[in-house]
């Protein structure tokens, strides 16, 4: 039955009836409602296109859903406890006591789960119930070689399963790394008196975009008549009789019903969640991306829906199949343990994914290496891969030691962008086509900040960059009776620049941030904290946008440091040095003033 199953993802302990006897499930189940929730809510929609901010409070929603329902369980765990006599002392305290203790375990593996995500290597909530079905496969296959050992399997079965499990885990490997690659073209693009080549790229879809939350669904509603006849002690009425005699395990029907119920969820999953092509294709057309022969725009997501929705024929197949093989076989083998083809998916899907983040980990450290040995022309000096080049982060340190308020231009861009009003709509226009805002929107939005907030000291993250801008914030300051002390210029190399943003990438689902060089996307298309498949690249942070915009910031920022420079107000420093480094040099030159 279902206790089996949850058996499984606990690695024992429902069955020990230990302290993470509900396991990690309950958060499991509040992830795919919340995501199941998000495809159908506006609301969340929203929520879910709004980055970092709208995807922590997804996951806050996701933690109360956690609660909720494993408080649900544990109490109804409880309650059949009393109900088959095994508890010593029923009653109101034992049902409190077990409540806590069983949300309390769960809250904890959730909470474990996260920080082994946020420090460790993997996704933490996967690893936990990867570990969970590892841990019962010594007893199993100790209890599997005894029963060959007493002759109640033949020694040929047990080579076969032997066999017939390394093929399925080759097999499951092989179509988990499957995919489709719709090619994608982008025009070339004239900038100035330049014409920029076209480029072309790869939309991957995986054969089983669904993962194994299909198999999930299905074995969970399959196996719920047993369920309600285990907890109705058996008593059951002709109907419930009938039903169970034709939907058992191993039944004809039931394996049919388990095929179609798996082919369904593979379908509705995909469609609803993983990939929805009205969103894949609005993204392609805002990218300036199309694939040839097809209009942007509808025709491209009746294209993709077209090819998707045949390529899920074979991954469907392939689903039901992994999933009804082990059922075929413990009905005809009687095998005395669990070997589902959910527990195979997630066994070989965890490890997989695992692999390749240490893989990744491994390039990441081997590039910085490389970096760290490389020398720098012009002036001579290594380039530190850690180097002080985030003038954020430069910014920020200032905030803390010294109290002032940061202003970064680019995050007022990026609130403007998201918030839905009319300013926030130019600007998310002006930056869709790689090109720089205008001196009115940066100031009006400085403006907004200067006359907030006149208390303290101000950082200008990024602003002034031109002539008229410096113009407006000397007014500005002169309004509120303040002063600009001082101009930091931080240099760095441009090549250096462009190669450190044109290879960034982000999950469209949950913000994670990948690099061609330092962190590439995961070989088979999905992304490593979410499972989503649908990877974006902005519209501007590509080699000729970038190189477009470095054009355009030296011809309106040239005779802006030459205009601080008179004013002796300008300062530089190495901006490719090590982070303390730059922290020093412009702690000296704020020292100085």
């Amino acid at each position: 039955g279902i206790g089996g199953i949850l058996t499984m993802f606990t690695g024992g302990a429902l069955g020990r009836m230990g302290i993470f006897a509900l396991g990690i499930m309950p958060y499991i189940s509040a992830s795919i409602i919340i995501q199941l929730l998000t495809s159908m809510v506006p609301a969340l929609e929203q929520l879910k296109k709004e980055g970092e901010q709208g995807r922590k409070k997804i996951n806050q929603y996701t933690r109360f859903g956690t609660v909720a329902l494993a408080t649900l369980q544990a109490y109804g765990l409880a309650v059949s406890l009393e109900a088959g006599e095994l508890v010593t002392e029923p009653g109101l305290f034992f049902r409190m006591s077990c409540l806590v203790t069983l949300v309390g375990g769960t809250m904890f593996l959730m909470w474990l789960g996260e920080q082994i995500t946020a420090r460790g290597i993997g996704n933490g909530i996967s690893l936990i119930i990867f570990v969970g079905i590892i841990a019962e496969v010594p007893a199993a296959l100790a209890q599997f070689f005894a029963s060959g050992r007493s002759g109640a399997i033949s020694p040929a079965i047990i080579v076969g399963v032997i066999v017939m499990v390394i093929v399925t885990i080759a097999f499951v490997v092989f179509m988990e790394r499957a995919l489709r690659k719709i090619h994608i073209q982008y025009p070339r693009r004239q900038v100035g008196m330049k014409i920029m080549e076209g480029q072309s790229s790869h939309l991957p879809v995986k054969v089983n975009p669904a993962g194994v939350i299909p198999a999930i669904f299905a074995s969970s509603l399959l196996l719920l008549p047993t369920t309600v006849s285990t907890f109705s002690g058996n008593q059951t009425g002709p109907i419930m009789s009938t039903i169970l005699a034709y939907f058992g395990p191993g039944q004809p029907l039931y394996l049919a019903f388990f095929a179609a119920m798996v082919v369904f969820f593979v379908y509705f999953y995909t469609f609803n969640v993983s990939f929805k092509p009205d969103e894949v294709a609005e993204n392609l057309k805002n990218q300036n991306g199309f694939v040839p022969g097809i209009r942007p725009g509808a025709k491209t997501a009746e294209y993709l829906e077209y090819v998707v929705s045949r390529l899920l024929v074979l991954g469907s197949a392939y689903l039901a199949l992994v999933c009804l093989l082990p059922e075929i076989l413990r009905g005809q083998f009687s095998i005395p343990f669990y070997f589902g083809g959910t527990s195979v998916l997630i066994v070989v899907s965890v490890t997989m994914d695992t692999i390749q983040q240490v893989q990744s980990h491994l390039l990441a450290h081997q590039y910085e290496g490389l970096i760290q040995k490389s020398q720098l022309r012009g002036k001579g000096k290594k380039r530190n891969s850690k180097g002080g080049t985030r003038k954020g982060t430069q910014a920020r340190h200032l905030v803390e030691t010294r109290g002032m308020t940061q202003l970064s231009t680019g995050d007022m861009l990026r609130e403007a962008k998201s918030s839905g009003t009319e300013m926030g709509n130019i600007v998310a226009g002006v930056m869709a086509k790689g090109d720089l805002v205008t001196d009115e929107i940066v100031i009006g939005l400085i403006r907004e900040k200067i006359e907030s907030n006149t208390q303290g000291g101000f950082i200008f993250d990024g602003f002034p960059r031109t002539l008229a801008q410096a113009d407006a914030l000397s007014e500005l300051l002169s309004q509120t009776n303040q002063t600009l002390d001082v101009v930091v210029e931080m240099q760095v190399d441009d090549k250096a620049l462009v190669a450190r943003i044109a290879g960034r990438s982000t999950c469209g689902s949950c913000g994670d941030v990948y690099h061609d060089v330092t962190r590439p996307q995961p070989d088979n298309g999905v992304c490593e904290a979410c499972g989503a498949s649908d990877f974006q690249r902005r519209a501007d942070d590509n080699e000729e946008s970038l190189k477009n915009r470095l054009m355009e910031y030296y011809k309106k920022t040239s005779p802006l440091l030459g205009y601080y420079f008179a004013n002796k107000q300008l300062q530089s420093v190495n901006g490719l040095a090590d982070i303390k480094i730059v922290q020093l040099e412009i702690a000296s030159v704020l020292d100085a003033l």
